[in-house]
């Protein structure tokens, strides 16, 4: 499963700040790729998708569906899935 450096971030390199080990998944164009490419993963109302990345690290996306709450419970709980899965 091999993904251009558009679905892994804009050159294909995590964050040096985030000490991440994968990208995080923005736009719906990179969404849409990964998911189309991608594993993915449900539980509740939670998706998460990984796509691996060419030459780069991995790159996830969560999704949280509107039935988790209003927006700050859903971004907070991105937020959270996204610090595990980095440790």
């Amino acid at each position: 499963m091999r993904l251009s450096s558009a679905v892994a971030g804009r050159d294909g390199v995590a964050s040096p700040s985030s000490r991440r080990p994968f990208v995080a998944l923005s736009g719906r164009t990179r969404f849409k790729r990964a998911f189309r490419v991608g594993d993915r993963t449900t539980a509740g109302g939670v998706t998460v998708i990984a796509a691996a990345g060419a030459a780069g690290p991995s790159a996830v996306g969560i999704v949280v569906k509107r039935s988790i709450g209003n927006a700050v419970v859903r971004n907070r709980a991105r937020r959270r899935l996204r610090e595990a899965v980095a440790k």
